[in-house]
């Protein structure tokens, strides 16, 4: 009950805000203006900014982008062109193409894309082919293939289990190996990479001590240590 307890309050705070930033390059292979996006869960929206030479965060033109219920977390991929939001309230992942301006428009047609319960996390592979959701109601992770017009494909299988009450996902920076952080049994969960880009299940690496509550995981460059 107190492991709980303590994800349901952790859960609650991280699920408030989530920022992601862009960076693209000019025409003229001078940068190009950057961008920052902040998950609202409570507003069902991305707030979008630009960011100047100092720092500053200024609205875009259209400063929100609605979202699926209870947005958890957004990952850009690394071309810069596509978007993607896992919505925890409705167990979706809400798709988008960046356009020229940095500003998010939902993808005709592919809008949402249906994932497992409660989607907390979503993450890209540096190659911008696969990408990944953590499903921390349903103890799992949704794997994707990424069209080359940026919507989201299951692959099959189509989700691997994890461990209970997962928040996090890290591929190292080789693409050979994936590690999910379990919240309610205190784990983390070992993968390899098929060629496909499929998840194998390997063995848990690590246990923390008693209610632990684990929330993430970070690679080091290297991919030696985590």
């Amino acid at each position: 009950m107190v492991v709980r307890q303590t994800v349901s309050r952790l859960r609650s705070a991280l699920l408030l805000v989530a920022a992601q930033t862009l960076a693209a390059c000019g025409g003229d292979g001078e940068p190009a203006p950057a961008h920052a996006f902040v998950v609202s869960s409570g507003q069902n929206a991305v707030w979008q900014y630009a960011i100047d030479t100092g720092g500053a965060l200024t609205p875009m033109g259209a400063p929100v982008v609605a979202t699926g219920s209870r947005p958890s977390a957004l990952s850009v991929d690394p071309s810069h062109k596509y978007a993607y939001v896992a919505n925890a309230g409705d167990d979706t992942v809400s798709q988008y193409v960046v356009g020229a301006s940095g500003a998010l428009a939902a993808m005709s047609g592919k809008a949402t894309l249906p994932v497992g319960g409660r989607p907390v996390s979503v993450v890209i592979d540096a190659a911008g082919r696969h990408a990944y959701v953590v499903n921390s109601g349903a103890n799992t992770v949704s794997q994707f293939t990424i069209d080359a017009d940026g919507a989201l494909a299951l692959m099959n299988p189509a989700t691997v289990p994890t461990g209970d009450g997962p928040t996090s996902l890290k591929l190292d920076p080789a693409g050979q190996h994936a590690y999910v952080t379990n919240a309610l049994d205190d784990s983390v969960s070992r993968y390899s990479l098929a060629a496909d880009g499929g998840l194998v299940a390997m063995t848990v690496v690590a246990t923390a001590p008693a209610y632990g509550a684990l929330t993430s995981i970070t690679v080091d460059p290297t991919g030696r240590f985590a």
